[in-house]
Order: structure tokens, then C-alpha cells, then sequence
């Protein structure tokens, strides 16, 4: 892509031009264009045509978007802490308005390896914060597209997530920009990446003697291949899957990512070599799919012959033995290249069914397309790459169906491996050895305070909280103690904790200890800098409040002395200056993951917000936002992988999401000093979910009758509202480019006047980014007259007029937006700048103020933040 085209994507997205001028920003842009080219390309295509150009077109868009993430991966391990890679990533998908919620899907492999990176160099908590933060909400934006895509497989998913755009939508949004025919042109005139005439995507229609295609498979078999790895945590979790259903792979690595070679030929290996070890030693087959990645046959003949001995090198020095077999990265080959395999003693591997995990991000899709293919063929090698997490997900849905069909999984012979394995899913296991000892619980809630604010909900949060440990989630009632009001003493709460759970005669090393705290909790800075949180007993003094409160500090030493491997610490109460160390991630729950992580040691905790947020009270049942989501995720529904266990991972990535939707907290998850990598583990009823969810959708249709009610009442005021405001523009002579609102009429919008409002909007944008604003201007126009209730187009057409510098007239349009959506960021920033632009500077600040306030970490915040200053510094100037 051309560096105008970039720039053009940068000012469509909307990114300042301070933002945009750094190589991240415009690599980041370079993603999201991949991405939705190669939505438009193989969008109902046939996937098992191998000469398929709009195939080919896609690929080569994939292994652009592959070298850029793997740049950015590169960039963040090299960058110093003061230009962390990360805070660019985070802060472009976060200032970034106008990304879809589908476009962020591009970026799921490169947030996790983001997430990794910072970790395991002990980032600080905050950027660790918003990389998990952002994690969650692309599992929740892909659990909603999961639901509507992949409903033919699809298990019950996420609930309560905010509501996001339908992908038939999106995919209109994108036909706004490009259509697959002109992506196709424009690909036949540039310089492909990879060779069309070399490179297939499946099986020839006849049989090729000198390649692998799996076309001579026995019936009802197939061969599962794995390209571009080893990736340290997903080929981990492929293998945890491959494991529990006894059967085995080939991994084509790349030999760079296993190690290097000295001058003398001597190899270092990498960490990652590691895993590769772990799939010689489990009887899968290691295999070289070249050193660098490169389009071989673009190489010369010896630069070939180089790229397979280096990975022939790096193989020898982990499996003791030669590779055998050989994959071309992209399928891309020629004569010269298949006899320097043949020289190396390797026969070359294909495949007949693709599983497009490079393109798809939604499991359940991915499995469809491969069943499909599976049924025409009935055999085959199955094209796979163990470094995207769809990949992970995906595997364990298609063995299942392939042992519904009568599937197998082989060797490439069609026999069984030689390291063991029947090859057929779901071999009978023994028993599994219960999870936990014992478990204990403590539940504190406190609304009736002596010298704090006194609470409403938080009593009855708690006893919620009880009530469903004993009765759904295995705690014995008498394990259960719980604190109300009074009770809530913090000498009755240093007992519990620090002496009676402490008691290694009670409490035994492979026992569970949850602890509940509903009530007042507050942050203190420390002269050196750094916050303390405390959460506050019922008898705590409202000023000296130190003495009588317990600090994190208190809750990081119960965690040393109770003598339980486990210890999660769950607050309804909003703080900082948690001991957080690395935060845990949701990984593929396999039978082995689960036993691996319950034997470690842990000490998590998770709190409903941040030091400057406050708890949302009014959630349903009585309960607050936060407990109330609690409530629903241990029931069973933060269970996104349906295998029966909530763990406190999946809790956080499942609250987080949800509990910010709603209200301006931010809920965060992570570990705490002394934390072993394992994880507390809930089991769950999954038999109960289809209750649970019943009752969802009635408490849904009550609630969107109420707020249908409520909305024909708003559109009343606002038709009056657009009535006045348009006569009195009429009257002082004014021009408005919406001659005649459509909300003058008595007709509903309708489904198709909204998405054509979408459209225009979407073309608007288009207009936009070439800086024609008079095109723009129109568009949003008929935008704004189809549907006058989407504060996106009124907050976009105000933008417009003040790039045409009619700020007066934008601020009738922003003022309007503010009216129908009160937390939009954006709109607030554009308010201040059209008033800056007009000389009325302390009107500008009031709403600079309030966009800080909504988005602190905005990429401009430290820009306002000086105009502000300016601003002050003016008026106490002029008031002197």
C-alpha cells in the first residue's frame, strides 16, 4: 500500500496528525486496511477453489498484515520503556473513534503477543491494565460475532455485552470503500507478493506425484498440519488440545523462530525451541517450512538451498534427526525448489482443505468451512498455522465433529503415527482427581456504616454471593461465614483471615479460599509516590480512617499465612494501589490446562474500579453493576469455552467488559505478589445456562419495552426541539444543508433508512479523509434526514462544518449530539475546539474539562491539559 493511500486510511480513522506521523500509528492503519481488504475479497467466495483470484488477492493481503504485526511484535521487544510499542498499540485502538468493532478483530493475535512481551518484563501495572483491558473487550466483540456467525455450532455465549454493529453491517460499511472487483484490479497491477502461477491454496485437479496433497488418503480421514510456528503460548495450547484428544500433528516451523546459526554453524536456540521440544517428546512430527518465511521461489537457487539447510540445522539440534518433510511458506513453489527439498532427503507437503484460519477470526466459521470441504473430499490435509488464537479455538470444535462423522486423524500414509495414538477423539480417561480439598469462603457486606456513607446494596450483594457458593458452586454451607453491618468489625475480619483461616489444622495446601468485601473502599498516595488501597471496615474512623481500615498491604500478608494453594479476593468497592504483579490470560481450557493450573499456587484478586471511580449502584436484582455481572458469570456464563469451569481469569475477562459498558468503572483482574501461575477454578453447572438465558431474553424484552416507551417520548421533545431550532435558523437567515429533517414526518425509521444512513455516513468519511468537506457535507445531509437520531452522523456533520470553519452552525450539530448520547467523548472535544475557534476560550474549557474527565487517557490529554493551562493563566491575567 502507497504511503498517500496510508495517510488517506490515517485521516478516514480519524487519528490527529501528531498521532499519525509516528511508523506505529501508520502500521497500525496498514493492519486495519489488510483486514477489511480481505473481508471484501472472500466474502462468499468458494474456498476450495484453489485458482480462485480473489483467494490468491486475499493472501496476499494476509502476509502483508502478517510481516506488519510481526514489525510491531519486533518493535515492542526492542523499544525502551519510554516508547513502549504497547502504549501505541493501546492508544491507537482507544483514540481511534471511528475503528468498527470488527475492524479491532485484526489485532486479537498482536494484543495477546503485546500482553506477553509486557508481562514478562514486569511493564508497568497500568499499560499491563490496558492491554488486558482491550483483550477483553476484543473476546467480547468476538463472542457477539461468534453468536451471529457461527450459530451453526456456536455454544452459549457472553451475555450482557454492550450492543455492537451487526456484521451484515460492517460488511456494508466496507462496500462503501472498496469492492472486491476493483481489489482485484488494482492487486493485478501492482507487484503481487507472492507468485500466482507457484502458489496454491489447495489440491490440483489431478494428482501430482511429486507432492503431498492428501488425495490419496484412505475415505473419512484427514491429516492435520500446522504452519509459521512455534509460538510459545498458542502451539502450547494446540498441543493441550491435540493431547486430551489423543491424536497428533505435523508443525512446519520456522526455522528463525527456533534459532541461529554461528559463523562455524554451530545453532543457538531460542525459548521458543522449547515448545518445539514439546512436540517431538509428545510424538508429533516437527517439520521445515524454510528459515525466514520468505516467497521462495523469488530466491535464487542457492538462497533456496540456504533457507532449507539453516532449518534442517535448527531441527537436527532439537529433534536429534533430520526433517523429512517440507512445506513452501504460502504453497508457493517451482521446479528448483522441490528438488533442493528432494536434495535435503524431504518430500513436500500440501494440502487439499484450507482452513482460511489466516482470514477467519471466528472459530465456529473456520470449523464450518473445513466440514464443507470435508464432505466433497471426504480425506485430506488440513491447512492450519498454531500462532492465531481462532486456530486454538476452533481445534477442539473440529474434532468433536470429526468423531460425530466417523472422521480419523492420520499420519500422512493414511496409517497411524508412529509415536502412538489411536487417532480417534475421546479416548475413555480415568476418573479426574477432584480439583480442590476443601473450600472455604469469607462474605462481608457492610451498608449500615458508623462514620462513613451508608451503603444501599451492599449487604444484599454479599448474601447473593453466599447463597450461590453454597448452592451451585460446591462450598459446604458451614465453610461459608459471613459478615453483615455491625459484624463487619475490623478485628472480626483480622480474625477470620489472619488466624482462623491461617490455622494449617482448618485450612490444608490443596484447599480453595474465597473472599468477598462489599462496602467503602478508598486510595491513599504514599509520599513515595505510589497509591495504597484500603478497604474499610464497618467501625473505621471517617478521617483517621488508616487505623481501624485494611490495607492491601494487610490482604497480601492473610494471603502468605492461609496455608491454601488458592486464595481469590473478590472487592465490590473501587480502589487502586493493588500488589498486582503479571495478570493472568484466558488460555484453552484442556484437561491438562486445568490440572496444571490448579496444582500451581495462586493469589488473584478482582475489584469493581479504579481510585477515581465510584461503584454504580440500581443494577438489577438489587445488586450493583459490578456483583450483579459477578453473579451472572458464576452461574456459568464467563464459561465462554462451555468445558464446565469458570476460572478467575476467565471472571475478569468476562466482568470487565460488561461491568465498563454500563457504568465508569473499570473493573481490574490480576495476581498478587506471592502468585504461582495457577488459577482459581469454579466448577459450574452448564446444564443451568439454558435457564439463565431464557431468563435473559424475558428480562430483555421487558426492559427494551420500557425503553421503546421511553424513546417515542424522546423523539417527541427532540421533533419539537429540531422544529424550533430550524425556524429560528430560517428566521435569522441561516442555511442548513438538512432542508428538511426526517424527523418533520410522521414516519418510524424504518430498518433500511438507518442502514442507508450508515452507508452515507460511511461514504461521508470516504469524502472526508480527501478533504472534499463539501461532498462530505451532503452526504452526512441525507444521512442526518434519514435518521436524525444517530449522534455518530449529527457529531460527524457538526465536524465537518467546523472544517469548513462554520463553528457557529456546528455547534447547533454537537449540542444535538450531546442531547442524544451525554457520554460521548468526541463530540466534547470538538465542542472546545469550535469554541476556541470562536474566541469564547472559558466556554471551550468547561467541555476540554469534561472530555478529560470521560477519556483521561486520550492521546491528546497532555495537549489540552497545557491549552488549559493557557486558558487559566488568561483569565487570571485579564482578571487583574
Amino acid at each position: 500500500m502507497t504511503w498517500r493511500l496510508i495517510a488517506g486510511l490515517i485521516a478516514m480513522l480519524g487519528i490527529s496528525a501528531a498521532w499519525a506521523a509516528d511508523p506505529v500509528s501508520d502500521a497500525l492503519a496498514e493492519m486495519v486496511e489488510h483486514h477489511r481488504q480481505m473481508i471484501v475479497l472472500l466474502e462468499g467466495v468458494e474456498e476450495g477453489d484453489p485458482d480462485n483470484e480473489r483467494i490468491f488477492a486475499a493472501r496476499n493481503q494476509y502476509a502483508r498484515k502478517l510481516d506488519t504485526s510481526e514489525w510491531l511484535t519486533q518493535q515492542a521487544e526492542q523499544a525502551p520503556p519510554e516508547r513502549s510499542v504497547s502504549d501505541l498499540v493501546a492508544r491507537f485502538l482507544d483514540g481511534t473513534p471511528t475503528l468498527h468493532d470488527a475492524d479491532k478483530l485484526a489485532f486479537g493475535d498482536l494484543l495477546d503477543d503485546l500482553l506477553l512481551i509486557e508481562s514478562e518484563r514486569d511493564a508497568p501495572a497500568s499499560l499491563v491494565g490496558d492491554l488486558q483491558r482491550l483483550t477483553a473487550e476484543l473476546d467480547a466483540i468476538l463472542a457477539t460475532y461468534r453468536k451471529e456467525i457461527g450459530a451453526l455450532y456456536a455454544r452459549l455465549g457472553v451475555r450482557g455485552e454492550k450492543t455492537r454493529e451487526a456484521w451484515s453491517d460492517y460488511i456494508a460499511s466496507l462496500h462503501t470503500l472498496y469492492s472486491a472487483e476493483q481489489l482485484v484490479e488494482a492487486f493485478r497491477r501492482e507487484r503481487p507478493l507472492l507468485n500466482e502461477e507457484r502458489t496454491r491454496s489447495g489440491a490440483p485437479a489431478k494428482k501430482d506425484p511429486t507432492l503431498l496433497w492428501g488425495l490419496g488418503l484412505p475415505e473419512k480421514t484427514v491429516v492435520l498440519t500446522f504452519d509459521d510456528g512455534p509460538h510459545r503460548s498458542r502451539t502450547d495450547a494446540v498441543l493441550d488440545v491435540l493431547k486430551r484428544y489423543q491424536v497428533h500433528g505435523y508443525f512446519f516451523s520456522v526455522g528463525r523462530k527456533l534459532g541461529k546459526l554461528s559463523a562455524d554453524g554451530k545453532p543457538t536456540l531460542t525459548r521458543d525451541a522449547k515448545v518445539a521440544k514439546r512436540v517431538i517428546a509428545e510424538g508429533h512430527v516437527i517439520a521445515n517450512h524454510s528459515f525466514s518465511h520468505p516467497v521462495l521461489t523469488k530466491l535464487k537457487p542457492a538462497d533456496q538451498a540456504e533457507e532449507l539447510i539453516r532449518t534442517n540445522a535448527m531441527i537436527a539440534a532439537i529433534a536429534k534427526q533430520k526433517a523429512t518433510f517440507f512445506r513452501p511458506p504460502y504453497g508457493s513453489k517451482d521446479k528448483t525448489l522441490l528438488e533442493a527439498a528432494k536434495a535435503e532427503g524431504m518430500s513436500a507437503v500440501m494440502w487439499n482443505i484450507d482452513s482460511m484460519d489466516w482470514a477467519d477470526p471466528v472459530p465456529e466459521s473456520i470449523v464450518r468451512r473445513i466440514l464443507e470441504q470435508l464432505e466433497k473430499q471426504q480425506r485430506g490435509i488440513v491447512l492450519f498455522h498454531d500462532i492465531h488464537k481462532p486456530t486454538v479455538a476452533a481445534l477442539p470444535l473440529l474434532l468433536d465433529e470429526l468423531n460425530k462423522r466417523g472422521f480419523r486423524v492420520v499420519a500422512l500414509d493414511g496409517g497411524a503415527f508412529a509415536g502412538g495414538g489411536t487417532g480417534v477423539p475421546f479416548v475413555a480417561e480415568e476418573k479426574p482427581k477432584p480439583l480442590y480439598g476443601n473450600s472455604w469462603a469469607v462474605v462481608i457486606g457492610i451498608n449500615d456504616y458508623t462514620h462513613w456513607p451508608k451503603l444501599r446494596y451492599a449487604v444484599n450483594d454479599a448474601r447473593s454471593v453466599a447463597e450461590l457458593l453454597r448452592t451451585r458452586l460446591g462450598f459446604p454451607a458451614a465453610n461459608v461465614i459471613e459478615l453483615y453491618d455491625a459484624e463487619a468489625t475490623r478485628e472480626r475480619i483480622v480474625q477470620l483471615l489472619g488466624d482462623q483461616l491461617s490455622d494449617p489444622k482448618k485450612v490444608g495446601p490443596e484447599d480453595r479460599v474465597f473472599i468477598f468485601f462489599a462496602g467503602h473502599g478508598i486510595t491513599r498516595g504514599l509520599p513515595s509516590g505510589r497509591d495504597l488501597g484500603y478497604i474499610i471496615p464497618v467501625d473505621a474512623d471517617g478521617e483517621h480512617y488508616q487505623a481501624r481500615a485494611i490495607s492491601m498491604s494487610h490482604l497480601d500478608d492473610f494471603s502468605e499465612l492461609i496455608p491454601a494453594k488458592h486464595v481469590y479476593y473478590v472487592m465490590d468497592s473501587c480502589y487502586s494501589g493493588l500488589a498486582l504483579t503479571r495478570a493472568g490470560g484466558r488460555a484453552e481450557q484442556s484437561d491438562n490446562y486445568l490440572t496444571e493450573i490448579t496444582r500451581r499456587r495462586a493469589r488473584q484478586i478482582l475489584t469493581a474500579g479504579g481510585a477515581d471511580q465510584q461503584v454504580a449502584d440500581g443494577g438489577p436484582g438489587g445488586h450493583s453493576i459490578f456483583t450483579w455481572t459477578l453473579l451472572q458469570g458464576l452461574e456459568g456464563l464467563a464459561d465462554a469455552d462451555g468445558n464446565g469451569f469458570v476460572t478467575a481469569a476467565e471472571l475478569g475477562t468476562y466482568v470487565a467488559p460488561v461491568v465498563s459498558s454500563y457504568a465508569e468503572q473499570t473493573p481490574a483482574f490480576g495476581n498478587l505478589v506471592g502468585s504461582e501461575g495457577g488459577e482459581f477454578v469454579f466448577q459450574v453447572d452448564s446444564t443451568n445456562l439454558a435457564a439463565i438465558n431464557e431468563q435473559l431474553e424475558a428480562e430483555t424484552r421487558r426492559l427494551e419495552d420500557e425503553l421503546q416507551a421511553l424513546r417515542t417520548e424522546t423523539k417527541d421533545k427532540l421533533r419539537k426541539r429540531l422544529e424550533l431550532q430550524l425556524a429560528l435558523s430560517r428566521e435569522a437567515g441561516g442555511e442548513s444543508k438538512v432542508t428538511r429533517s426526517a424527523a418533520l414526518d410522521d414516519r418510524e425509521l424504518t430498518e433500511e433508512r438507518i442502514r442507508q444512513a450508515r452507508r452515507l455516513n460511511a461514504s461521508a468519511l470516504q469524502y472526508l479523509s480527501e478533504n472534499r468537506y463539501e461532498q462530505a457535507l451532503a452526504e452526512l445531509g441525507q444521512a442526518a434526514e434519514l435518521n436524525p437520531y444517530n449522534p455518530t452522523i449529527l457529531n460527524n456533520y457538526g465536524f465537518v462544518l467546523s472544517k469548513l470553519e462554520r463553528h457557529e452552525e456546528a455547534l447547533v450539530w454537537y449540542d444535538k449530539t450531546v442531547e442524544l448520547e451525554p457520554e460521548r467523548k468526541v463530540v466534547y472535544l470538538n465542542l472546545g475546539d469550535s469554541l476556541m475557534a470562536l474566541g469564547r476560550t472559558e466556554e471551550a474549557a468547561t467541555h476540554y474539562e469534561r472530555y478529560l474527565q470521560l477519556f483521561p487517557s486520550s492521546p491528546k490529554a497532555a495537549d489540552i491539559r497545557e491549552l488549559l493551562a493557557g486558558i487559566a493563566t488568561q483569565s487570571v491575567t485579564h482578571e487583574r
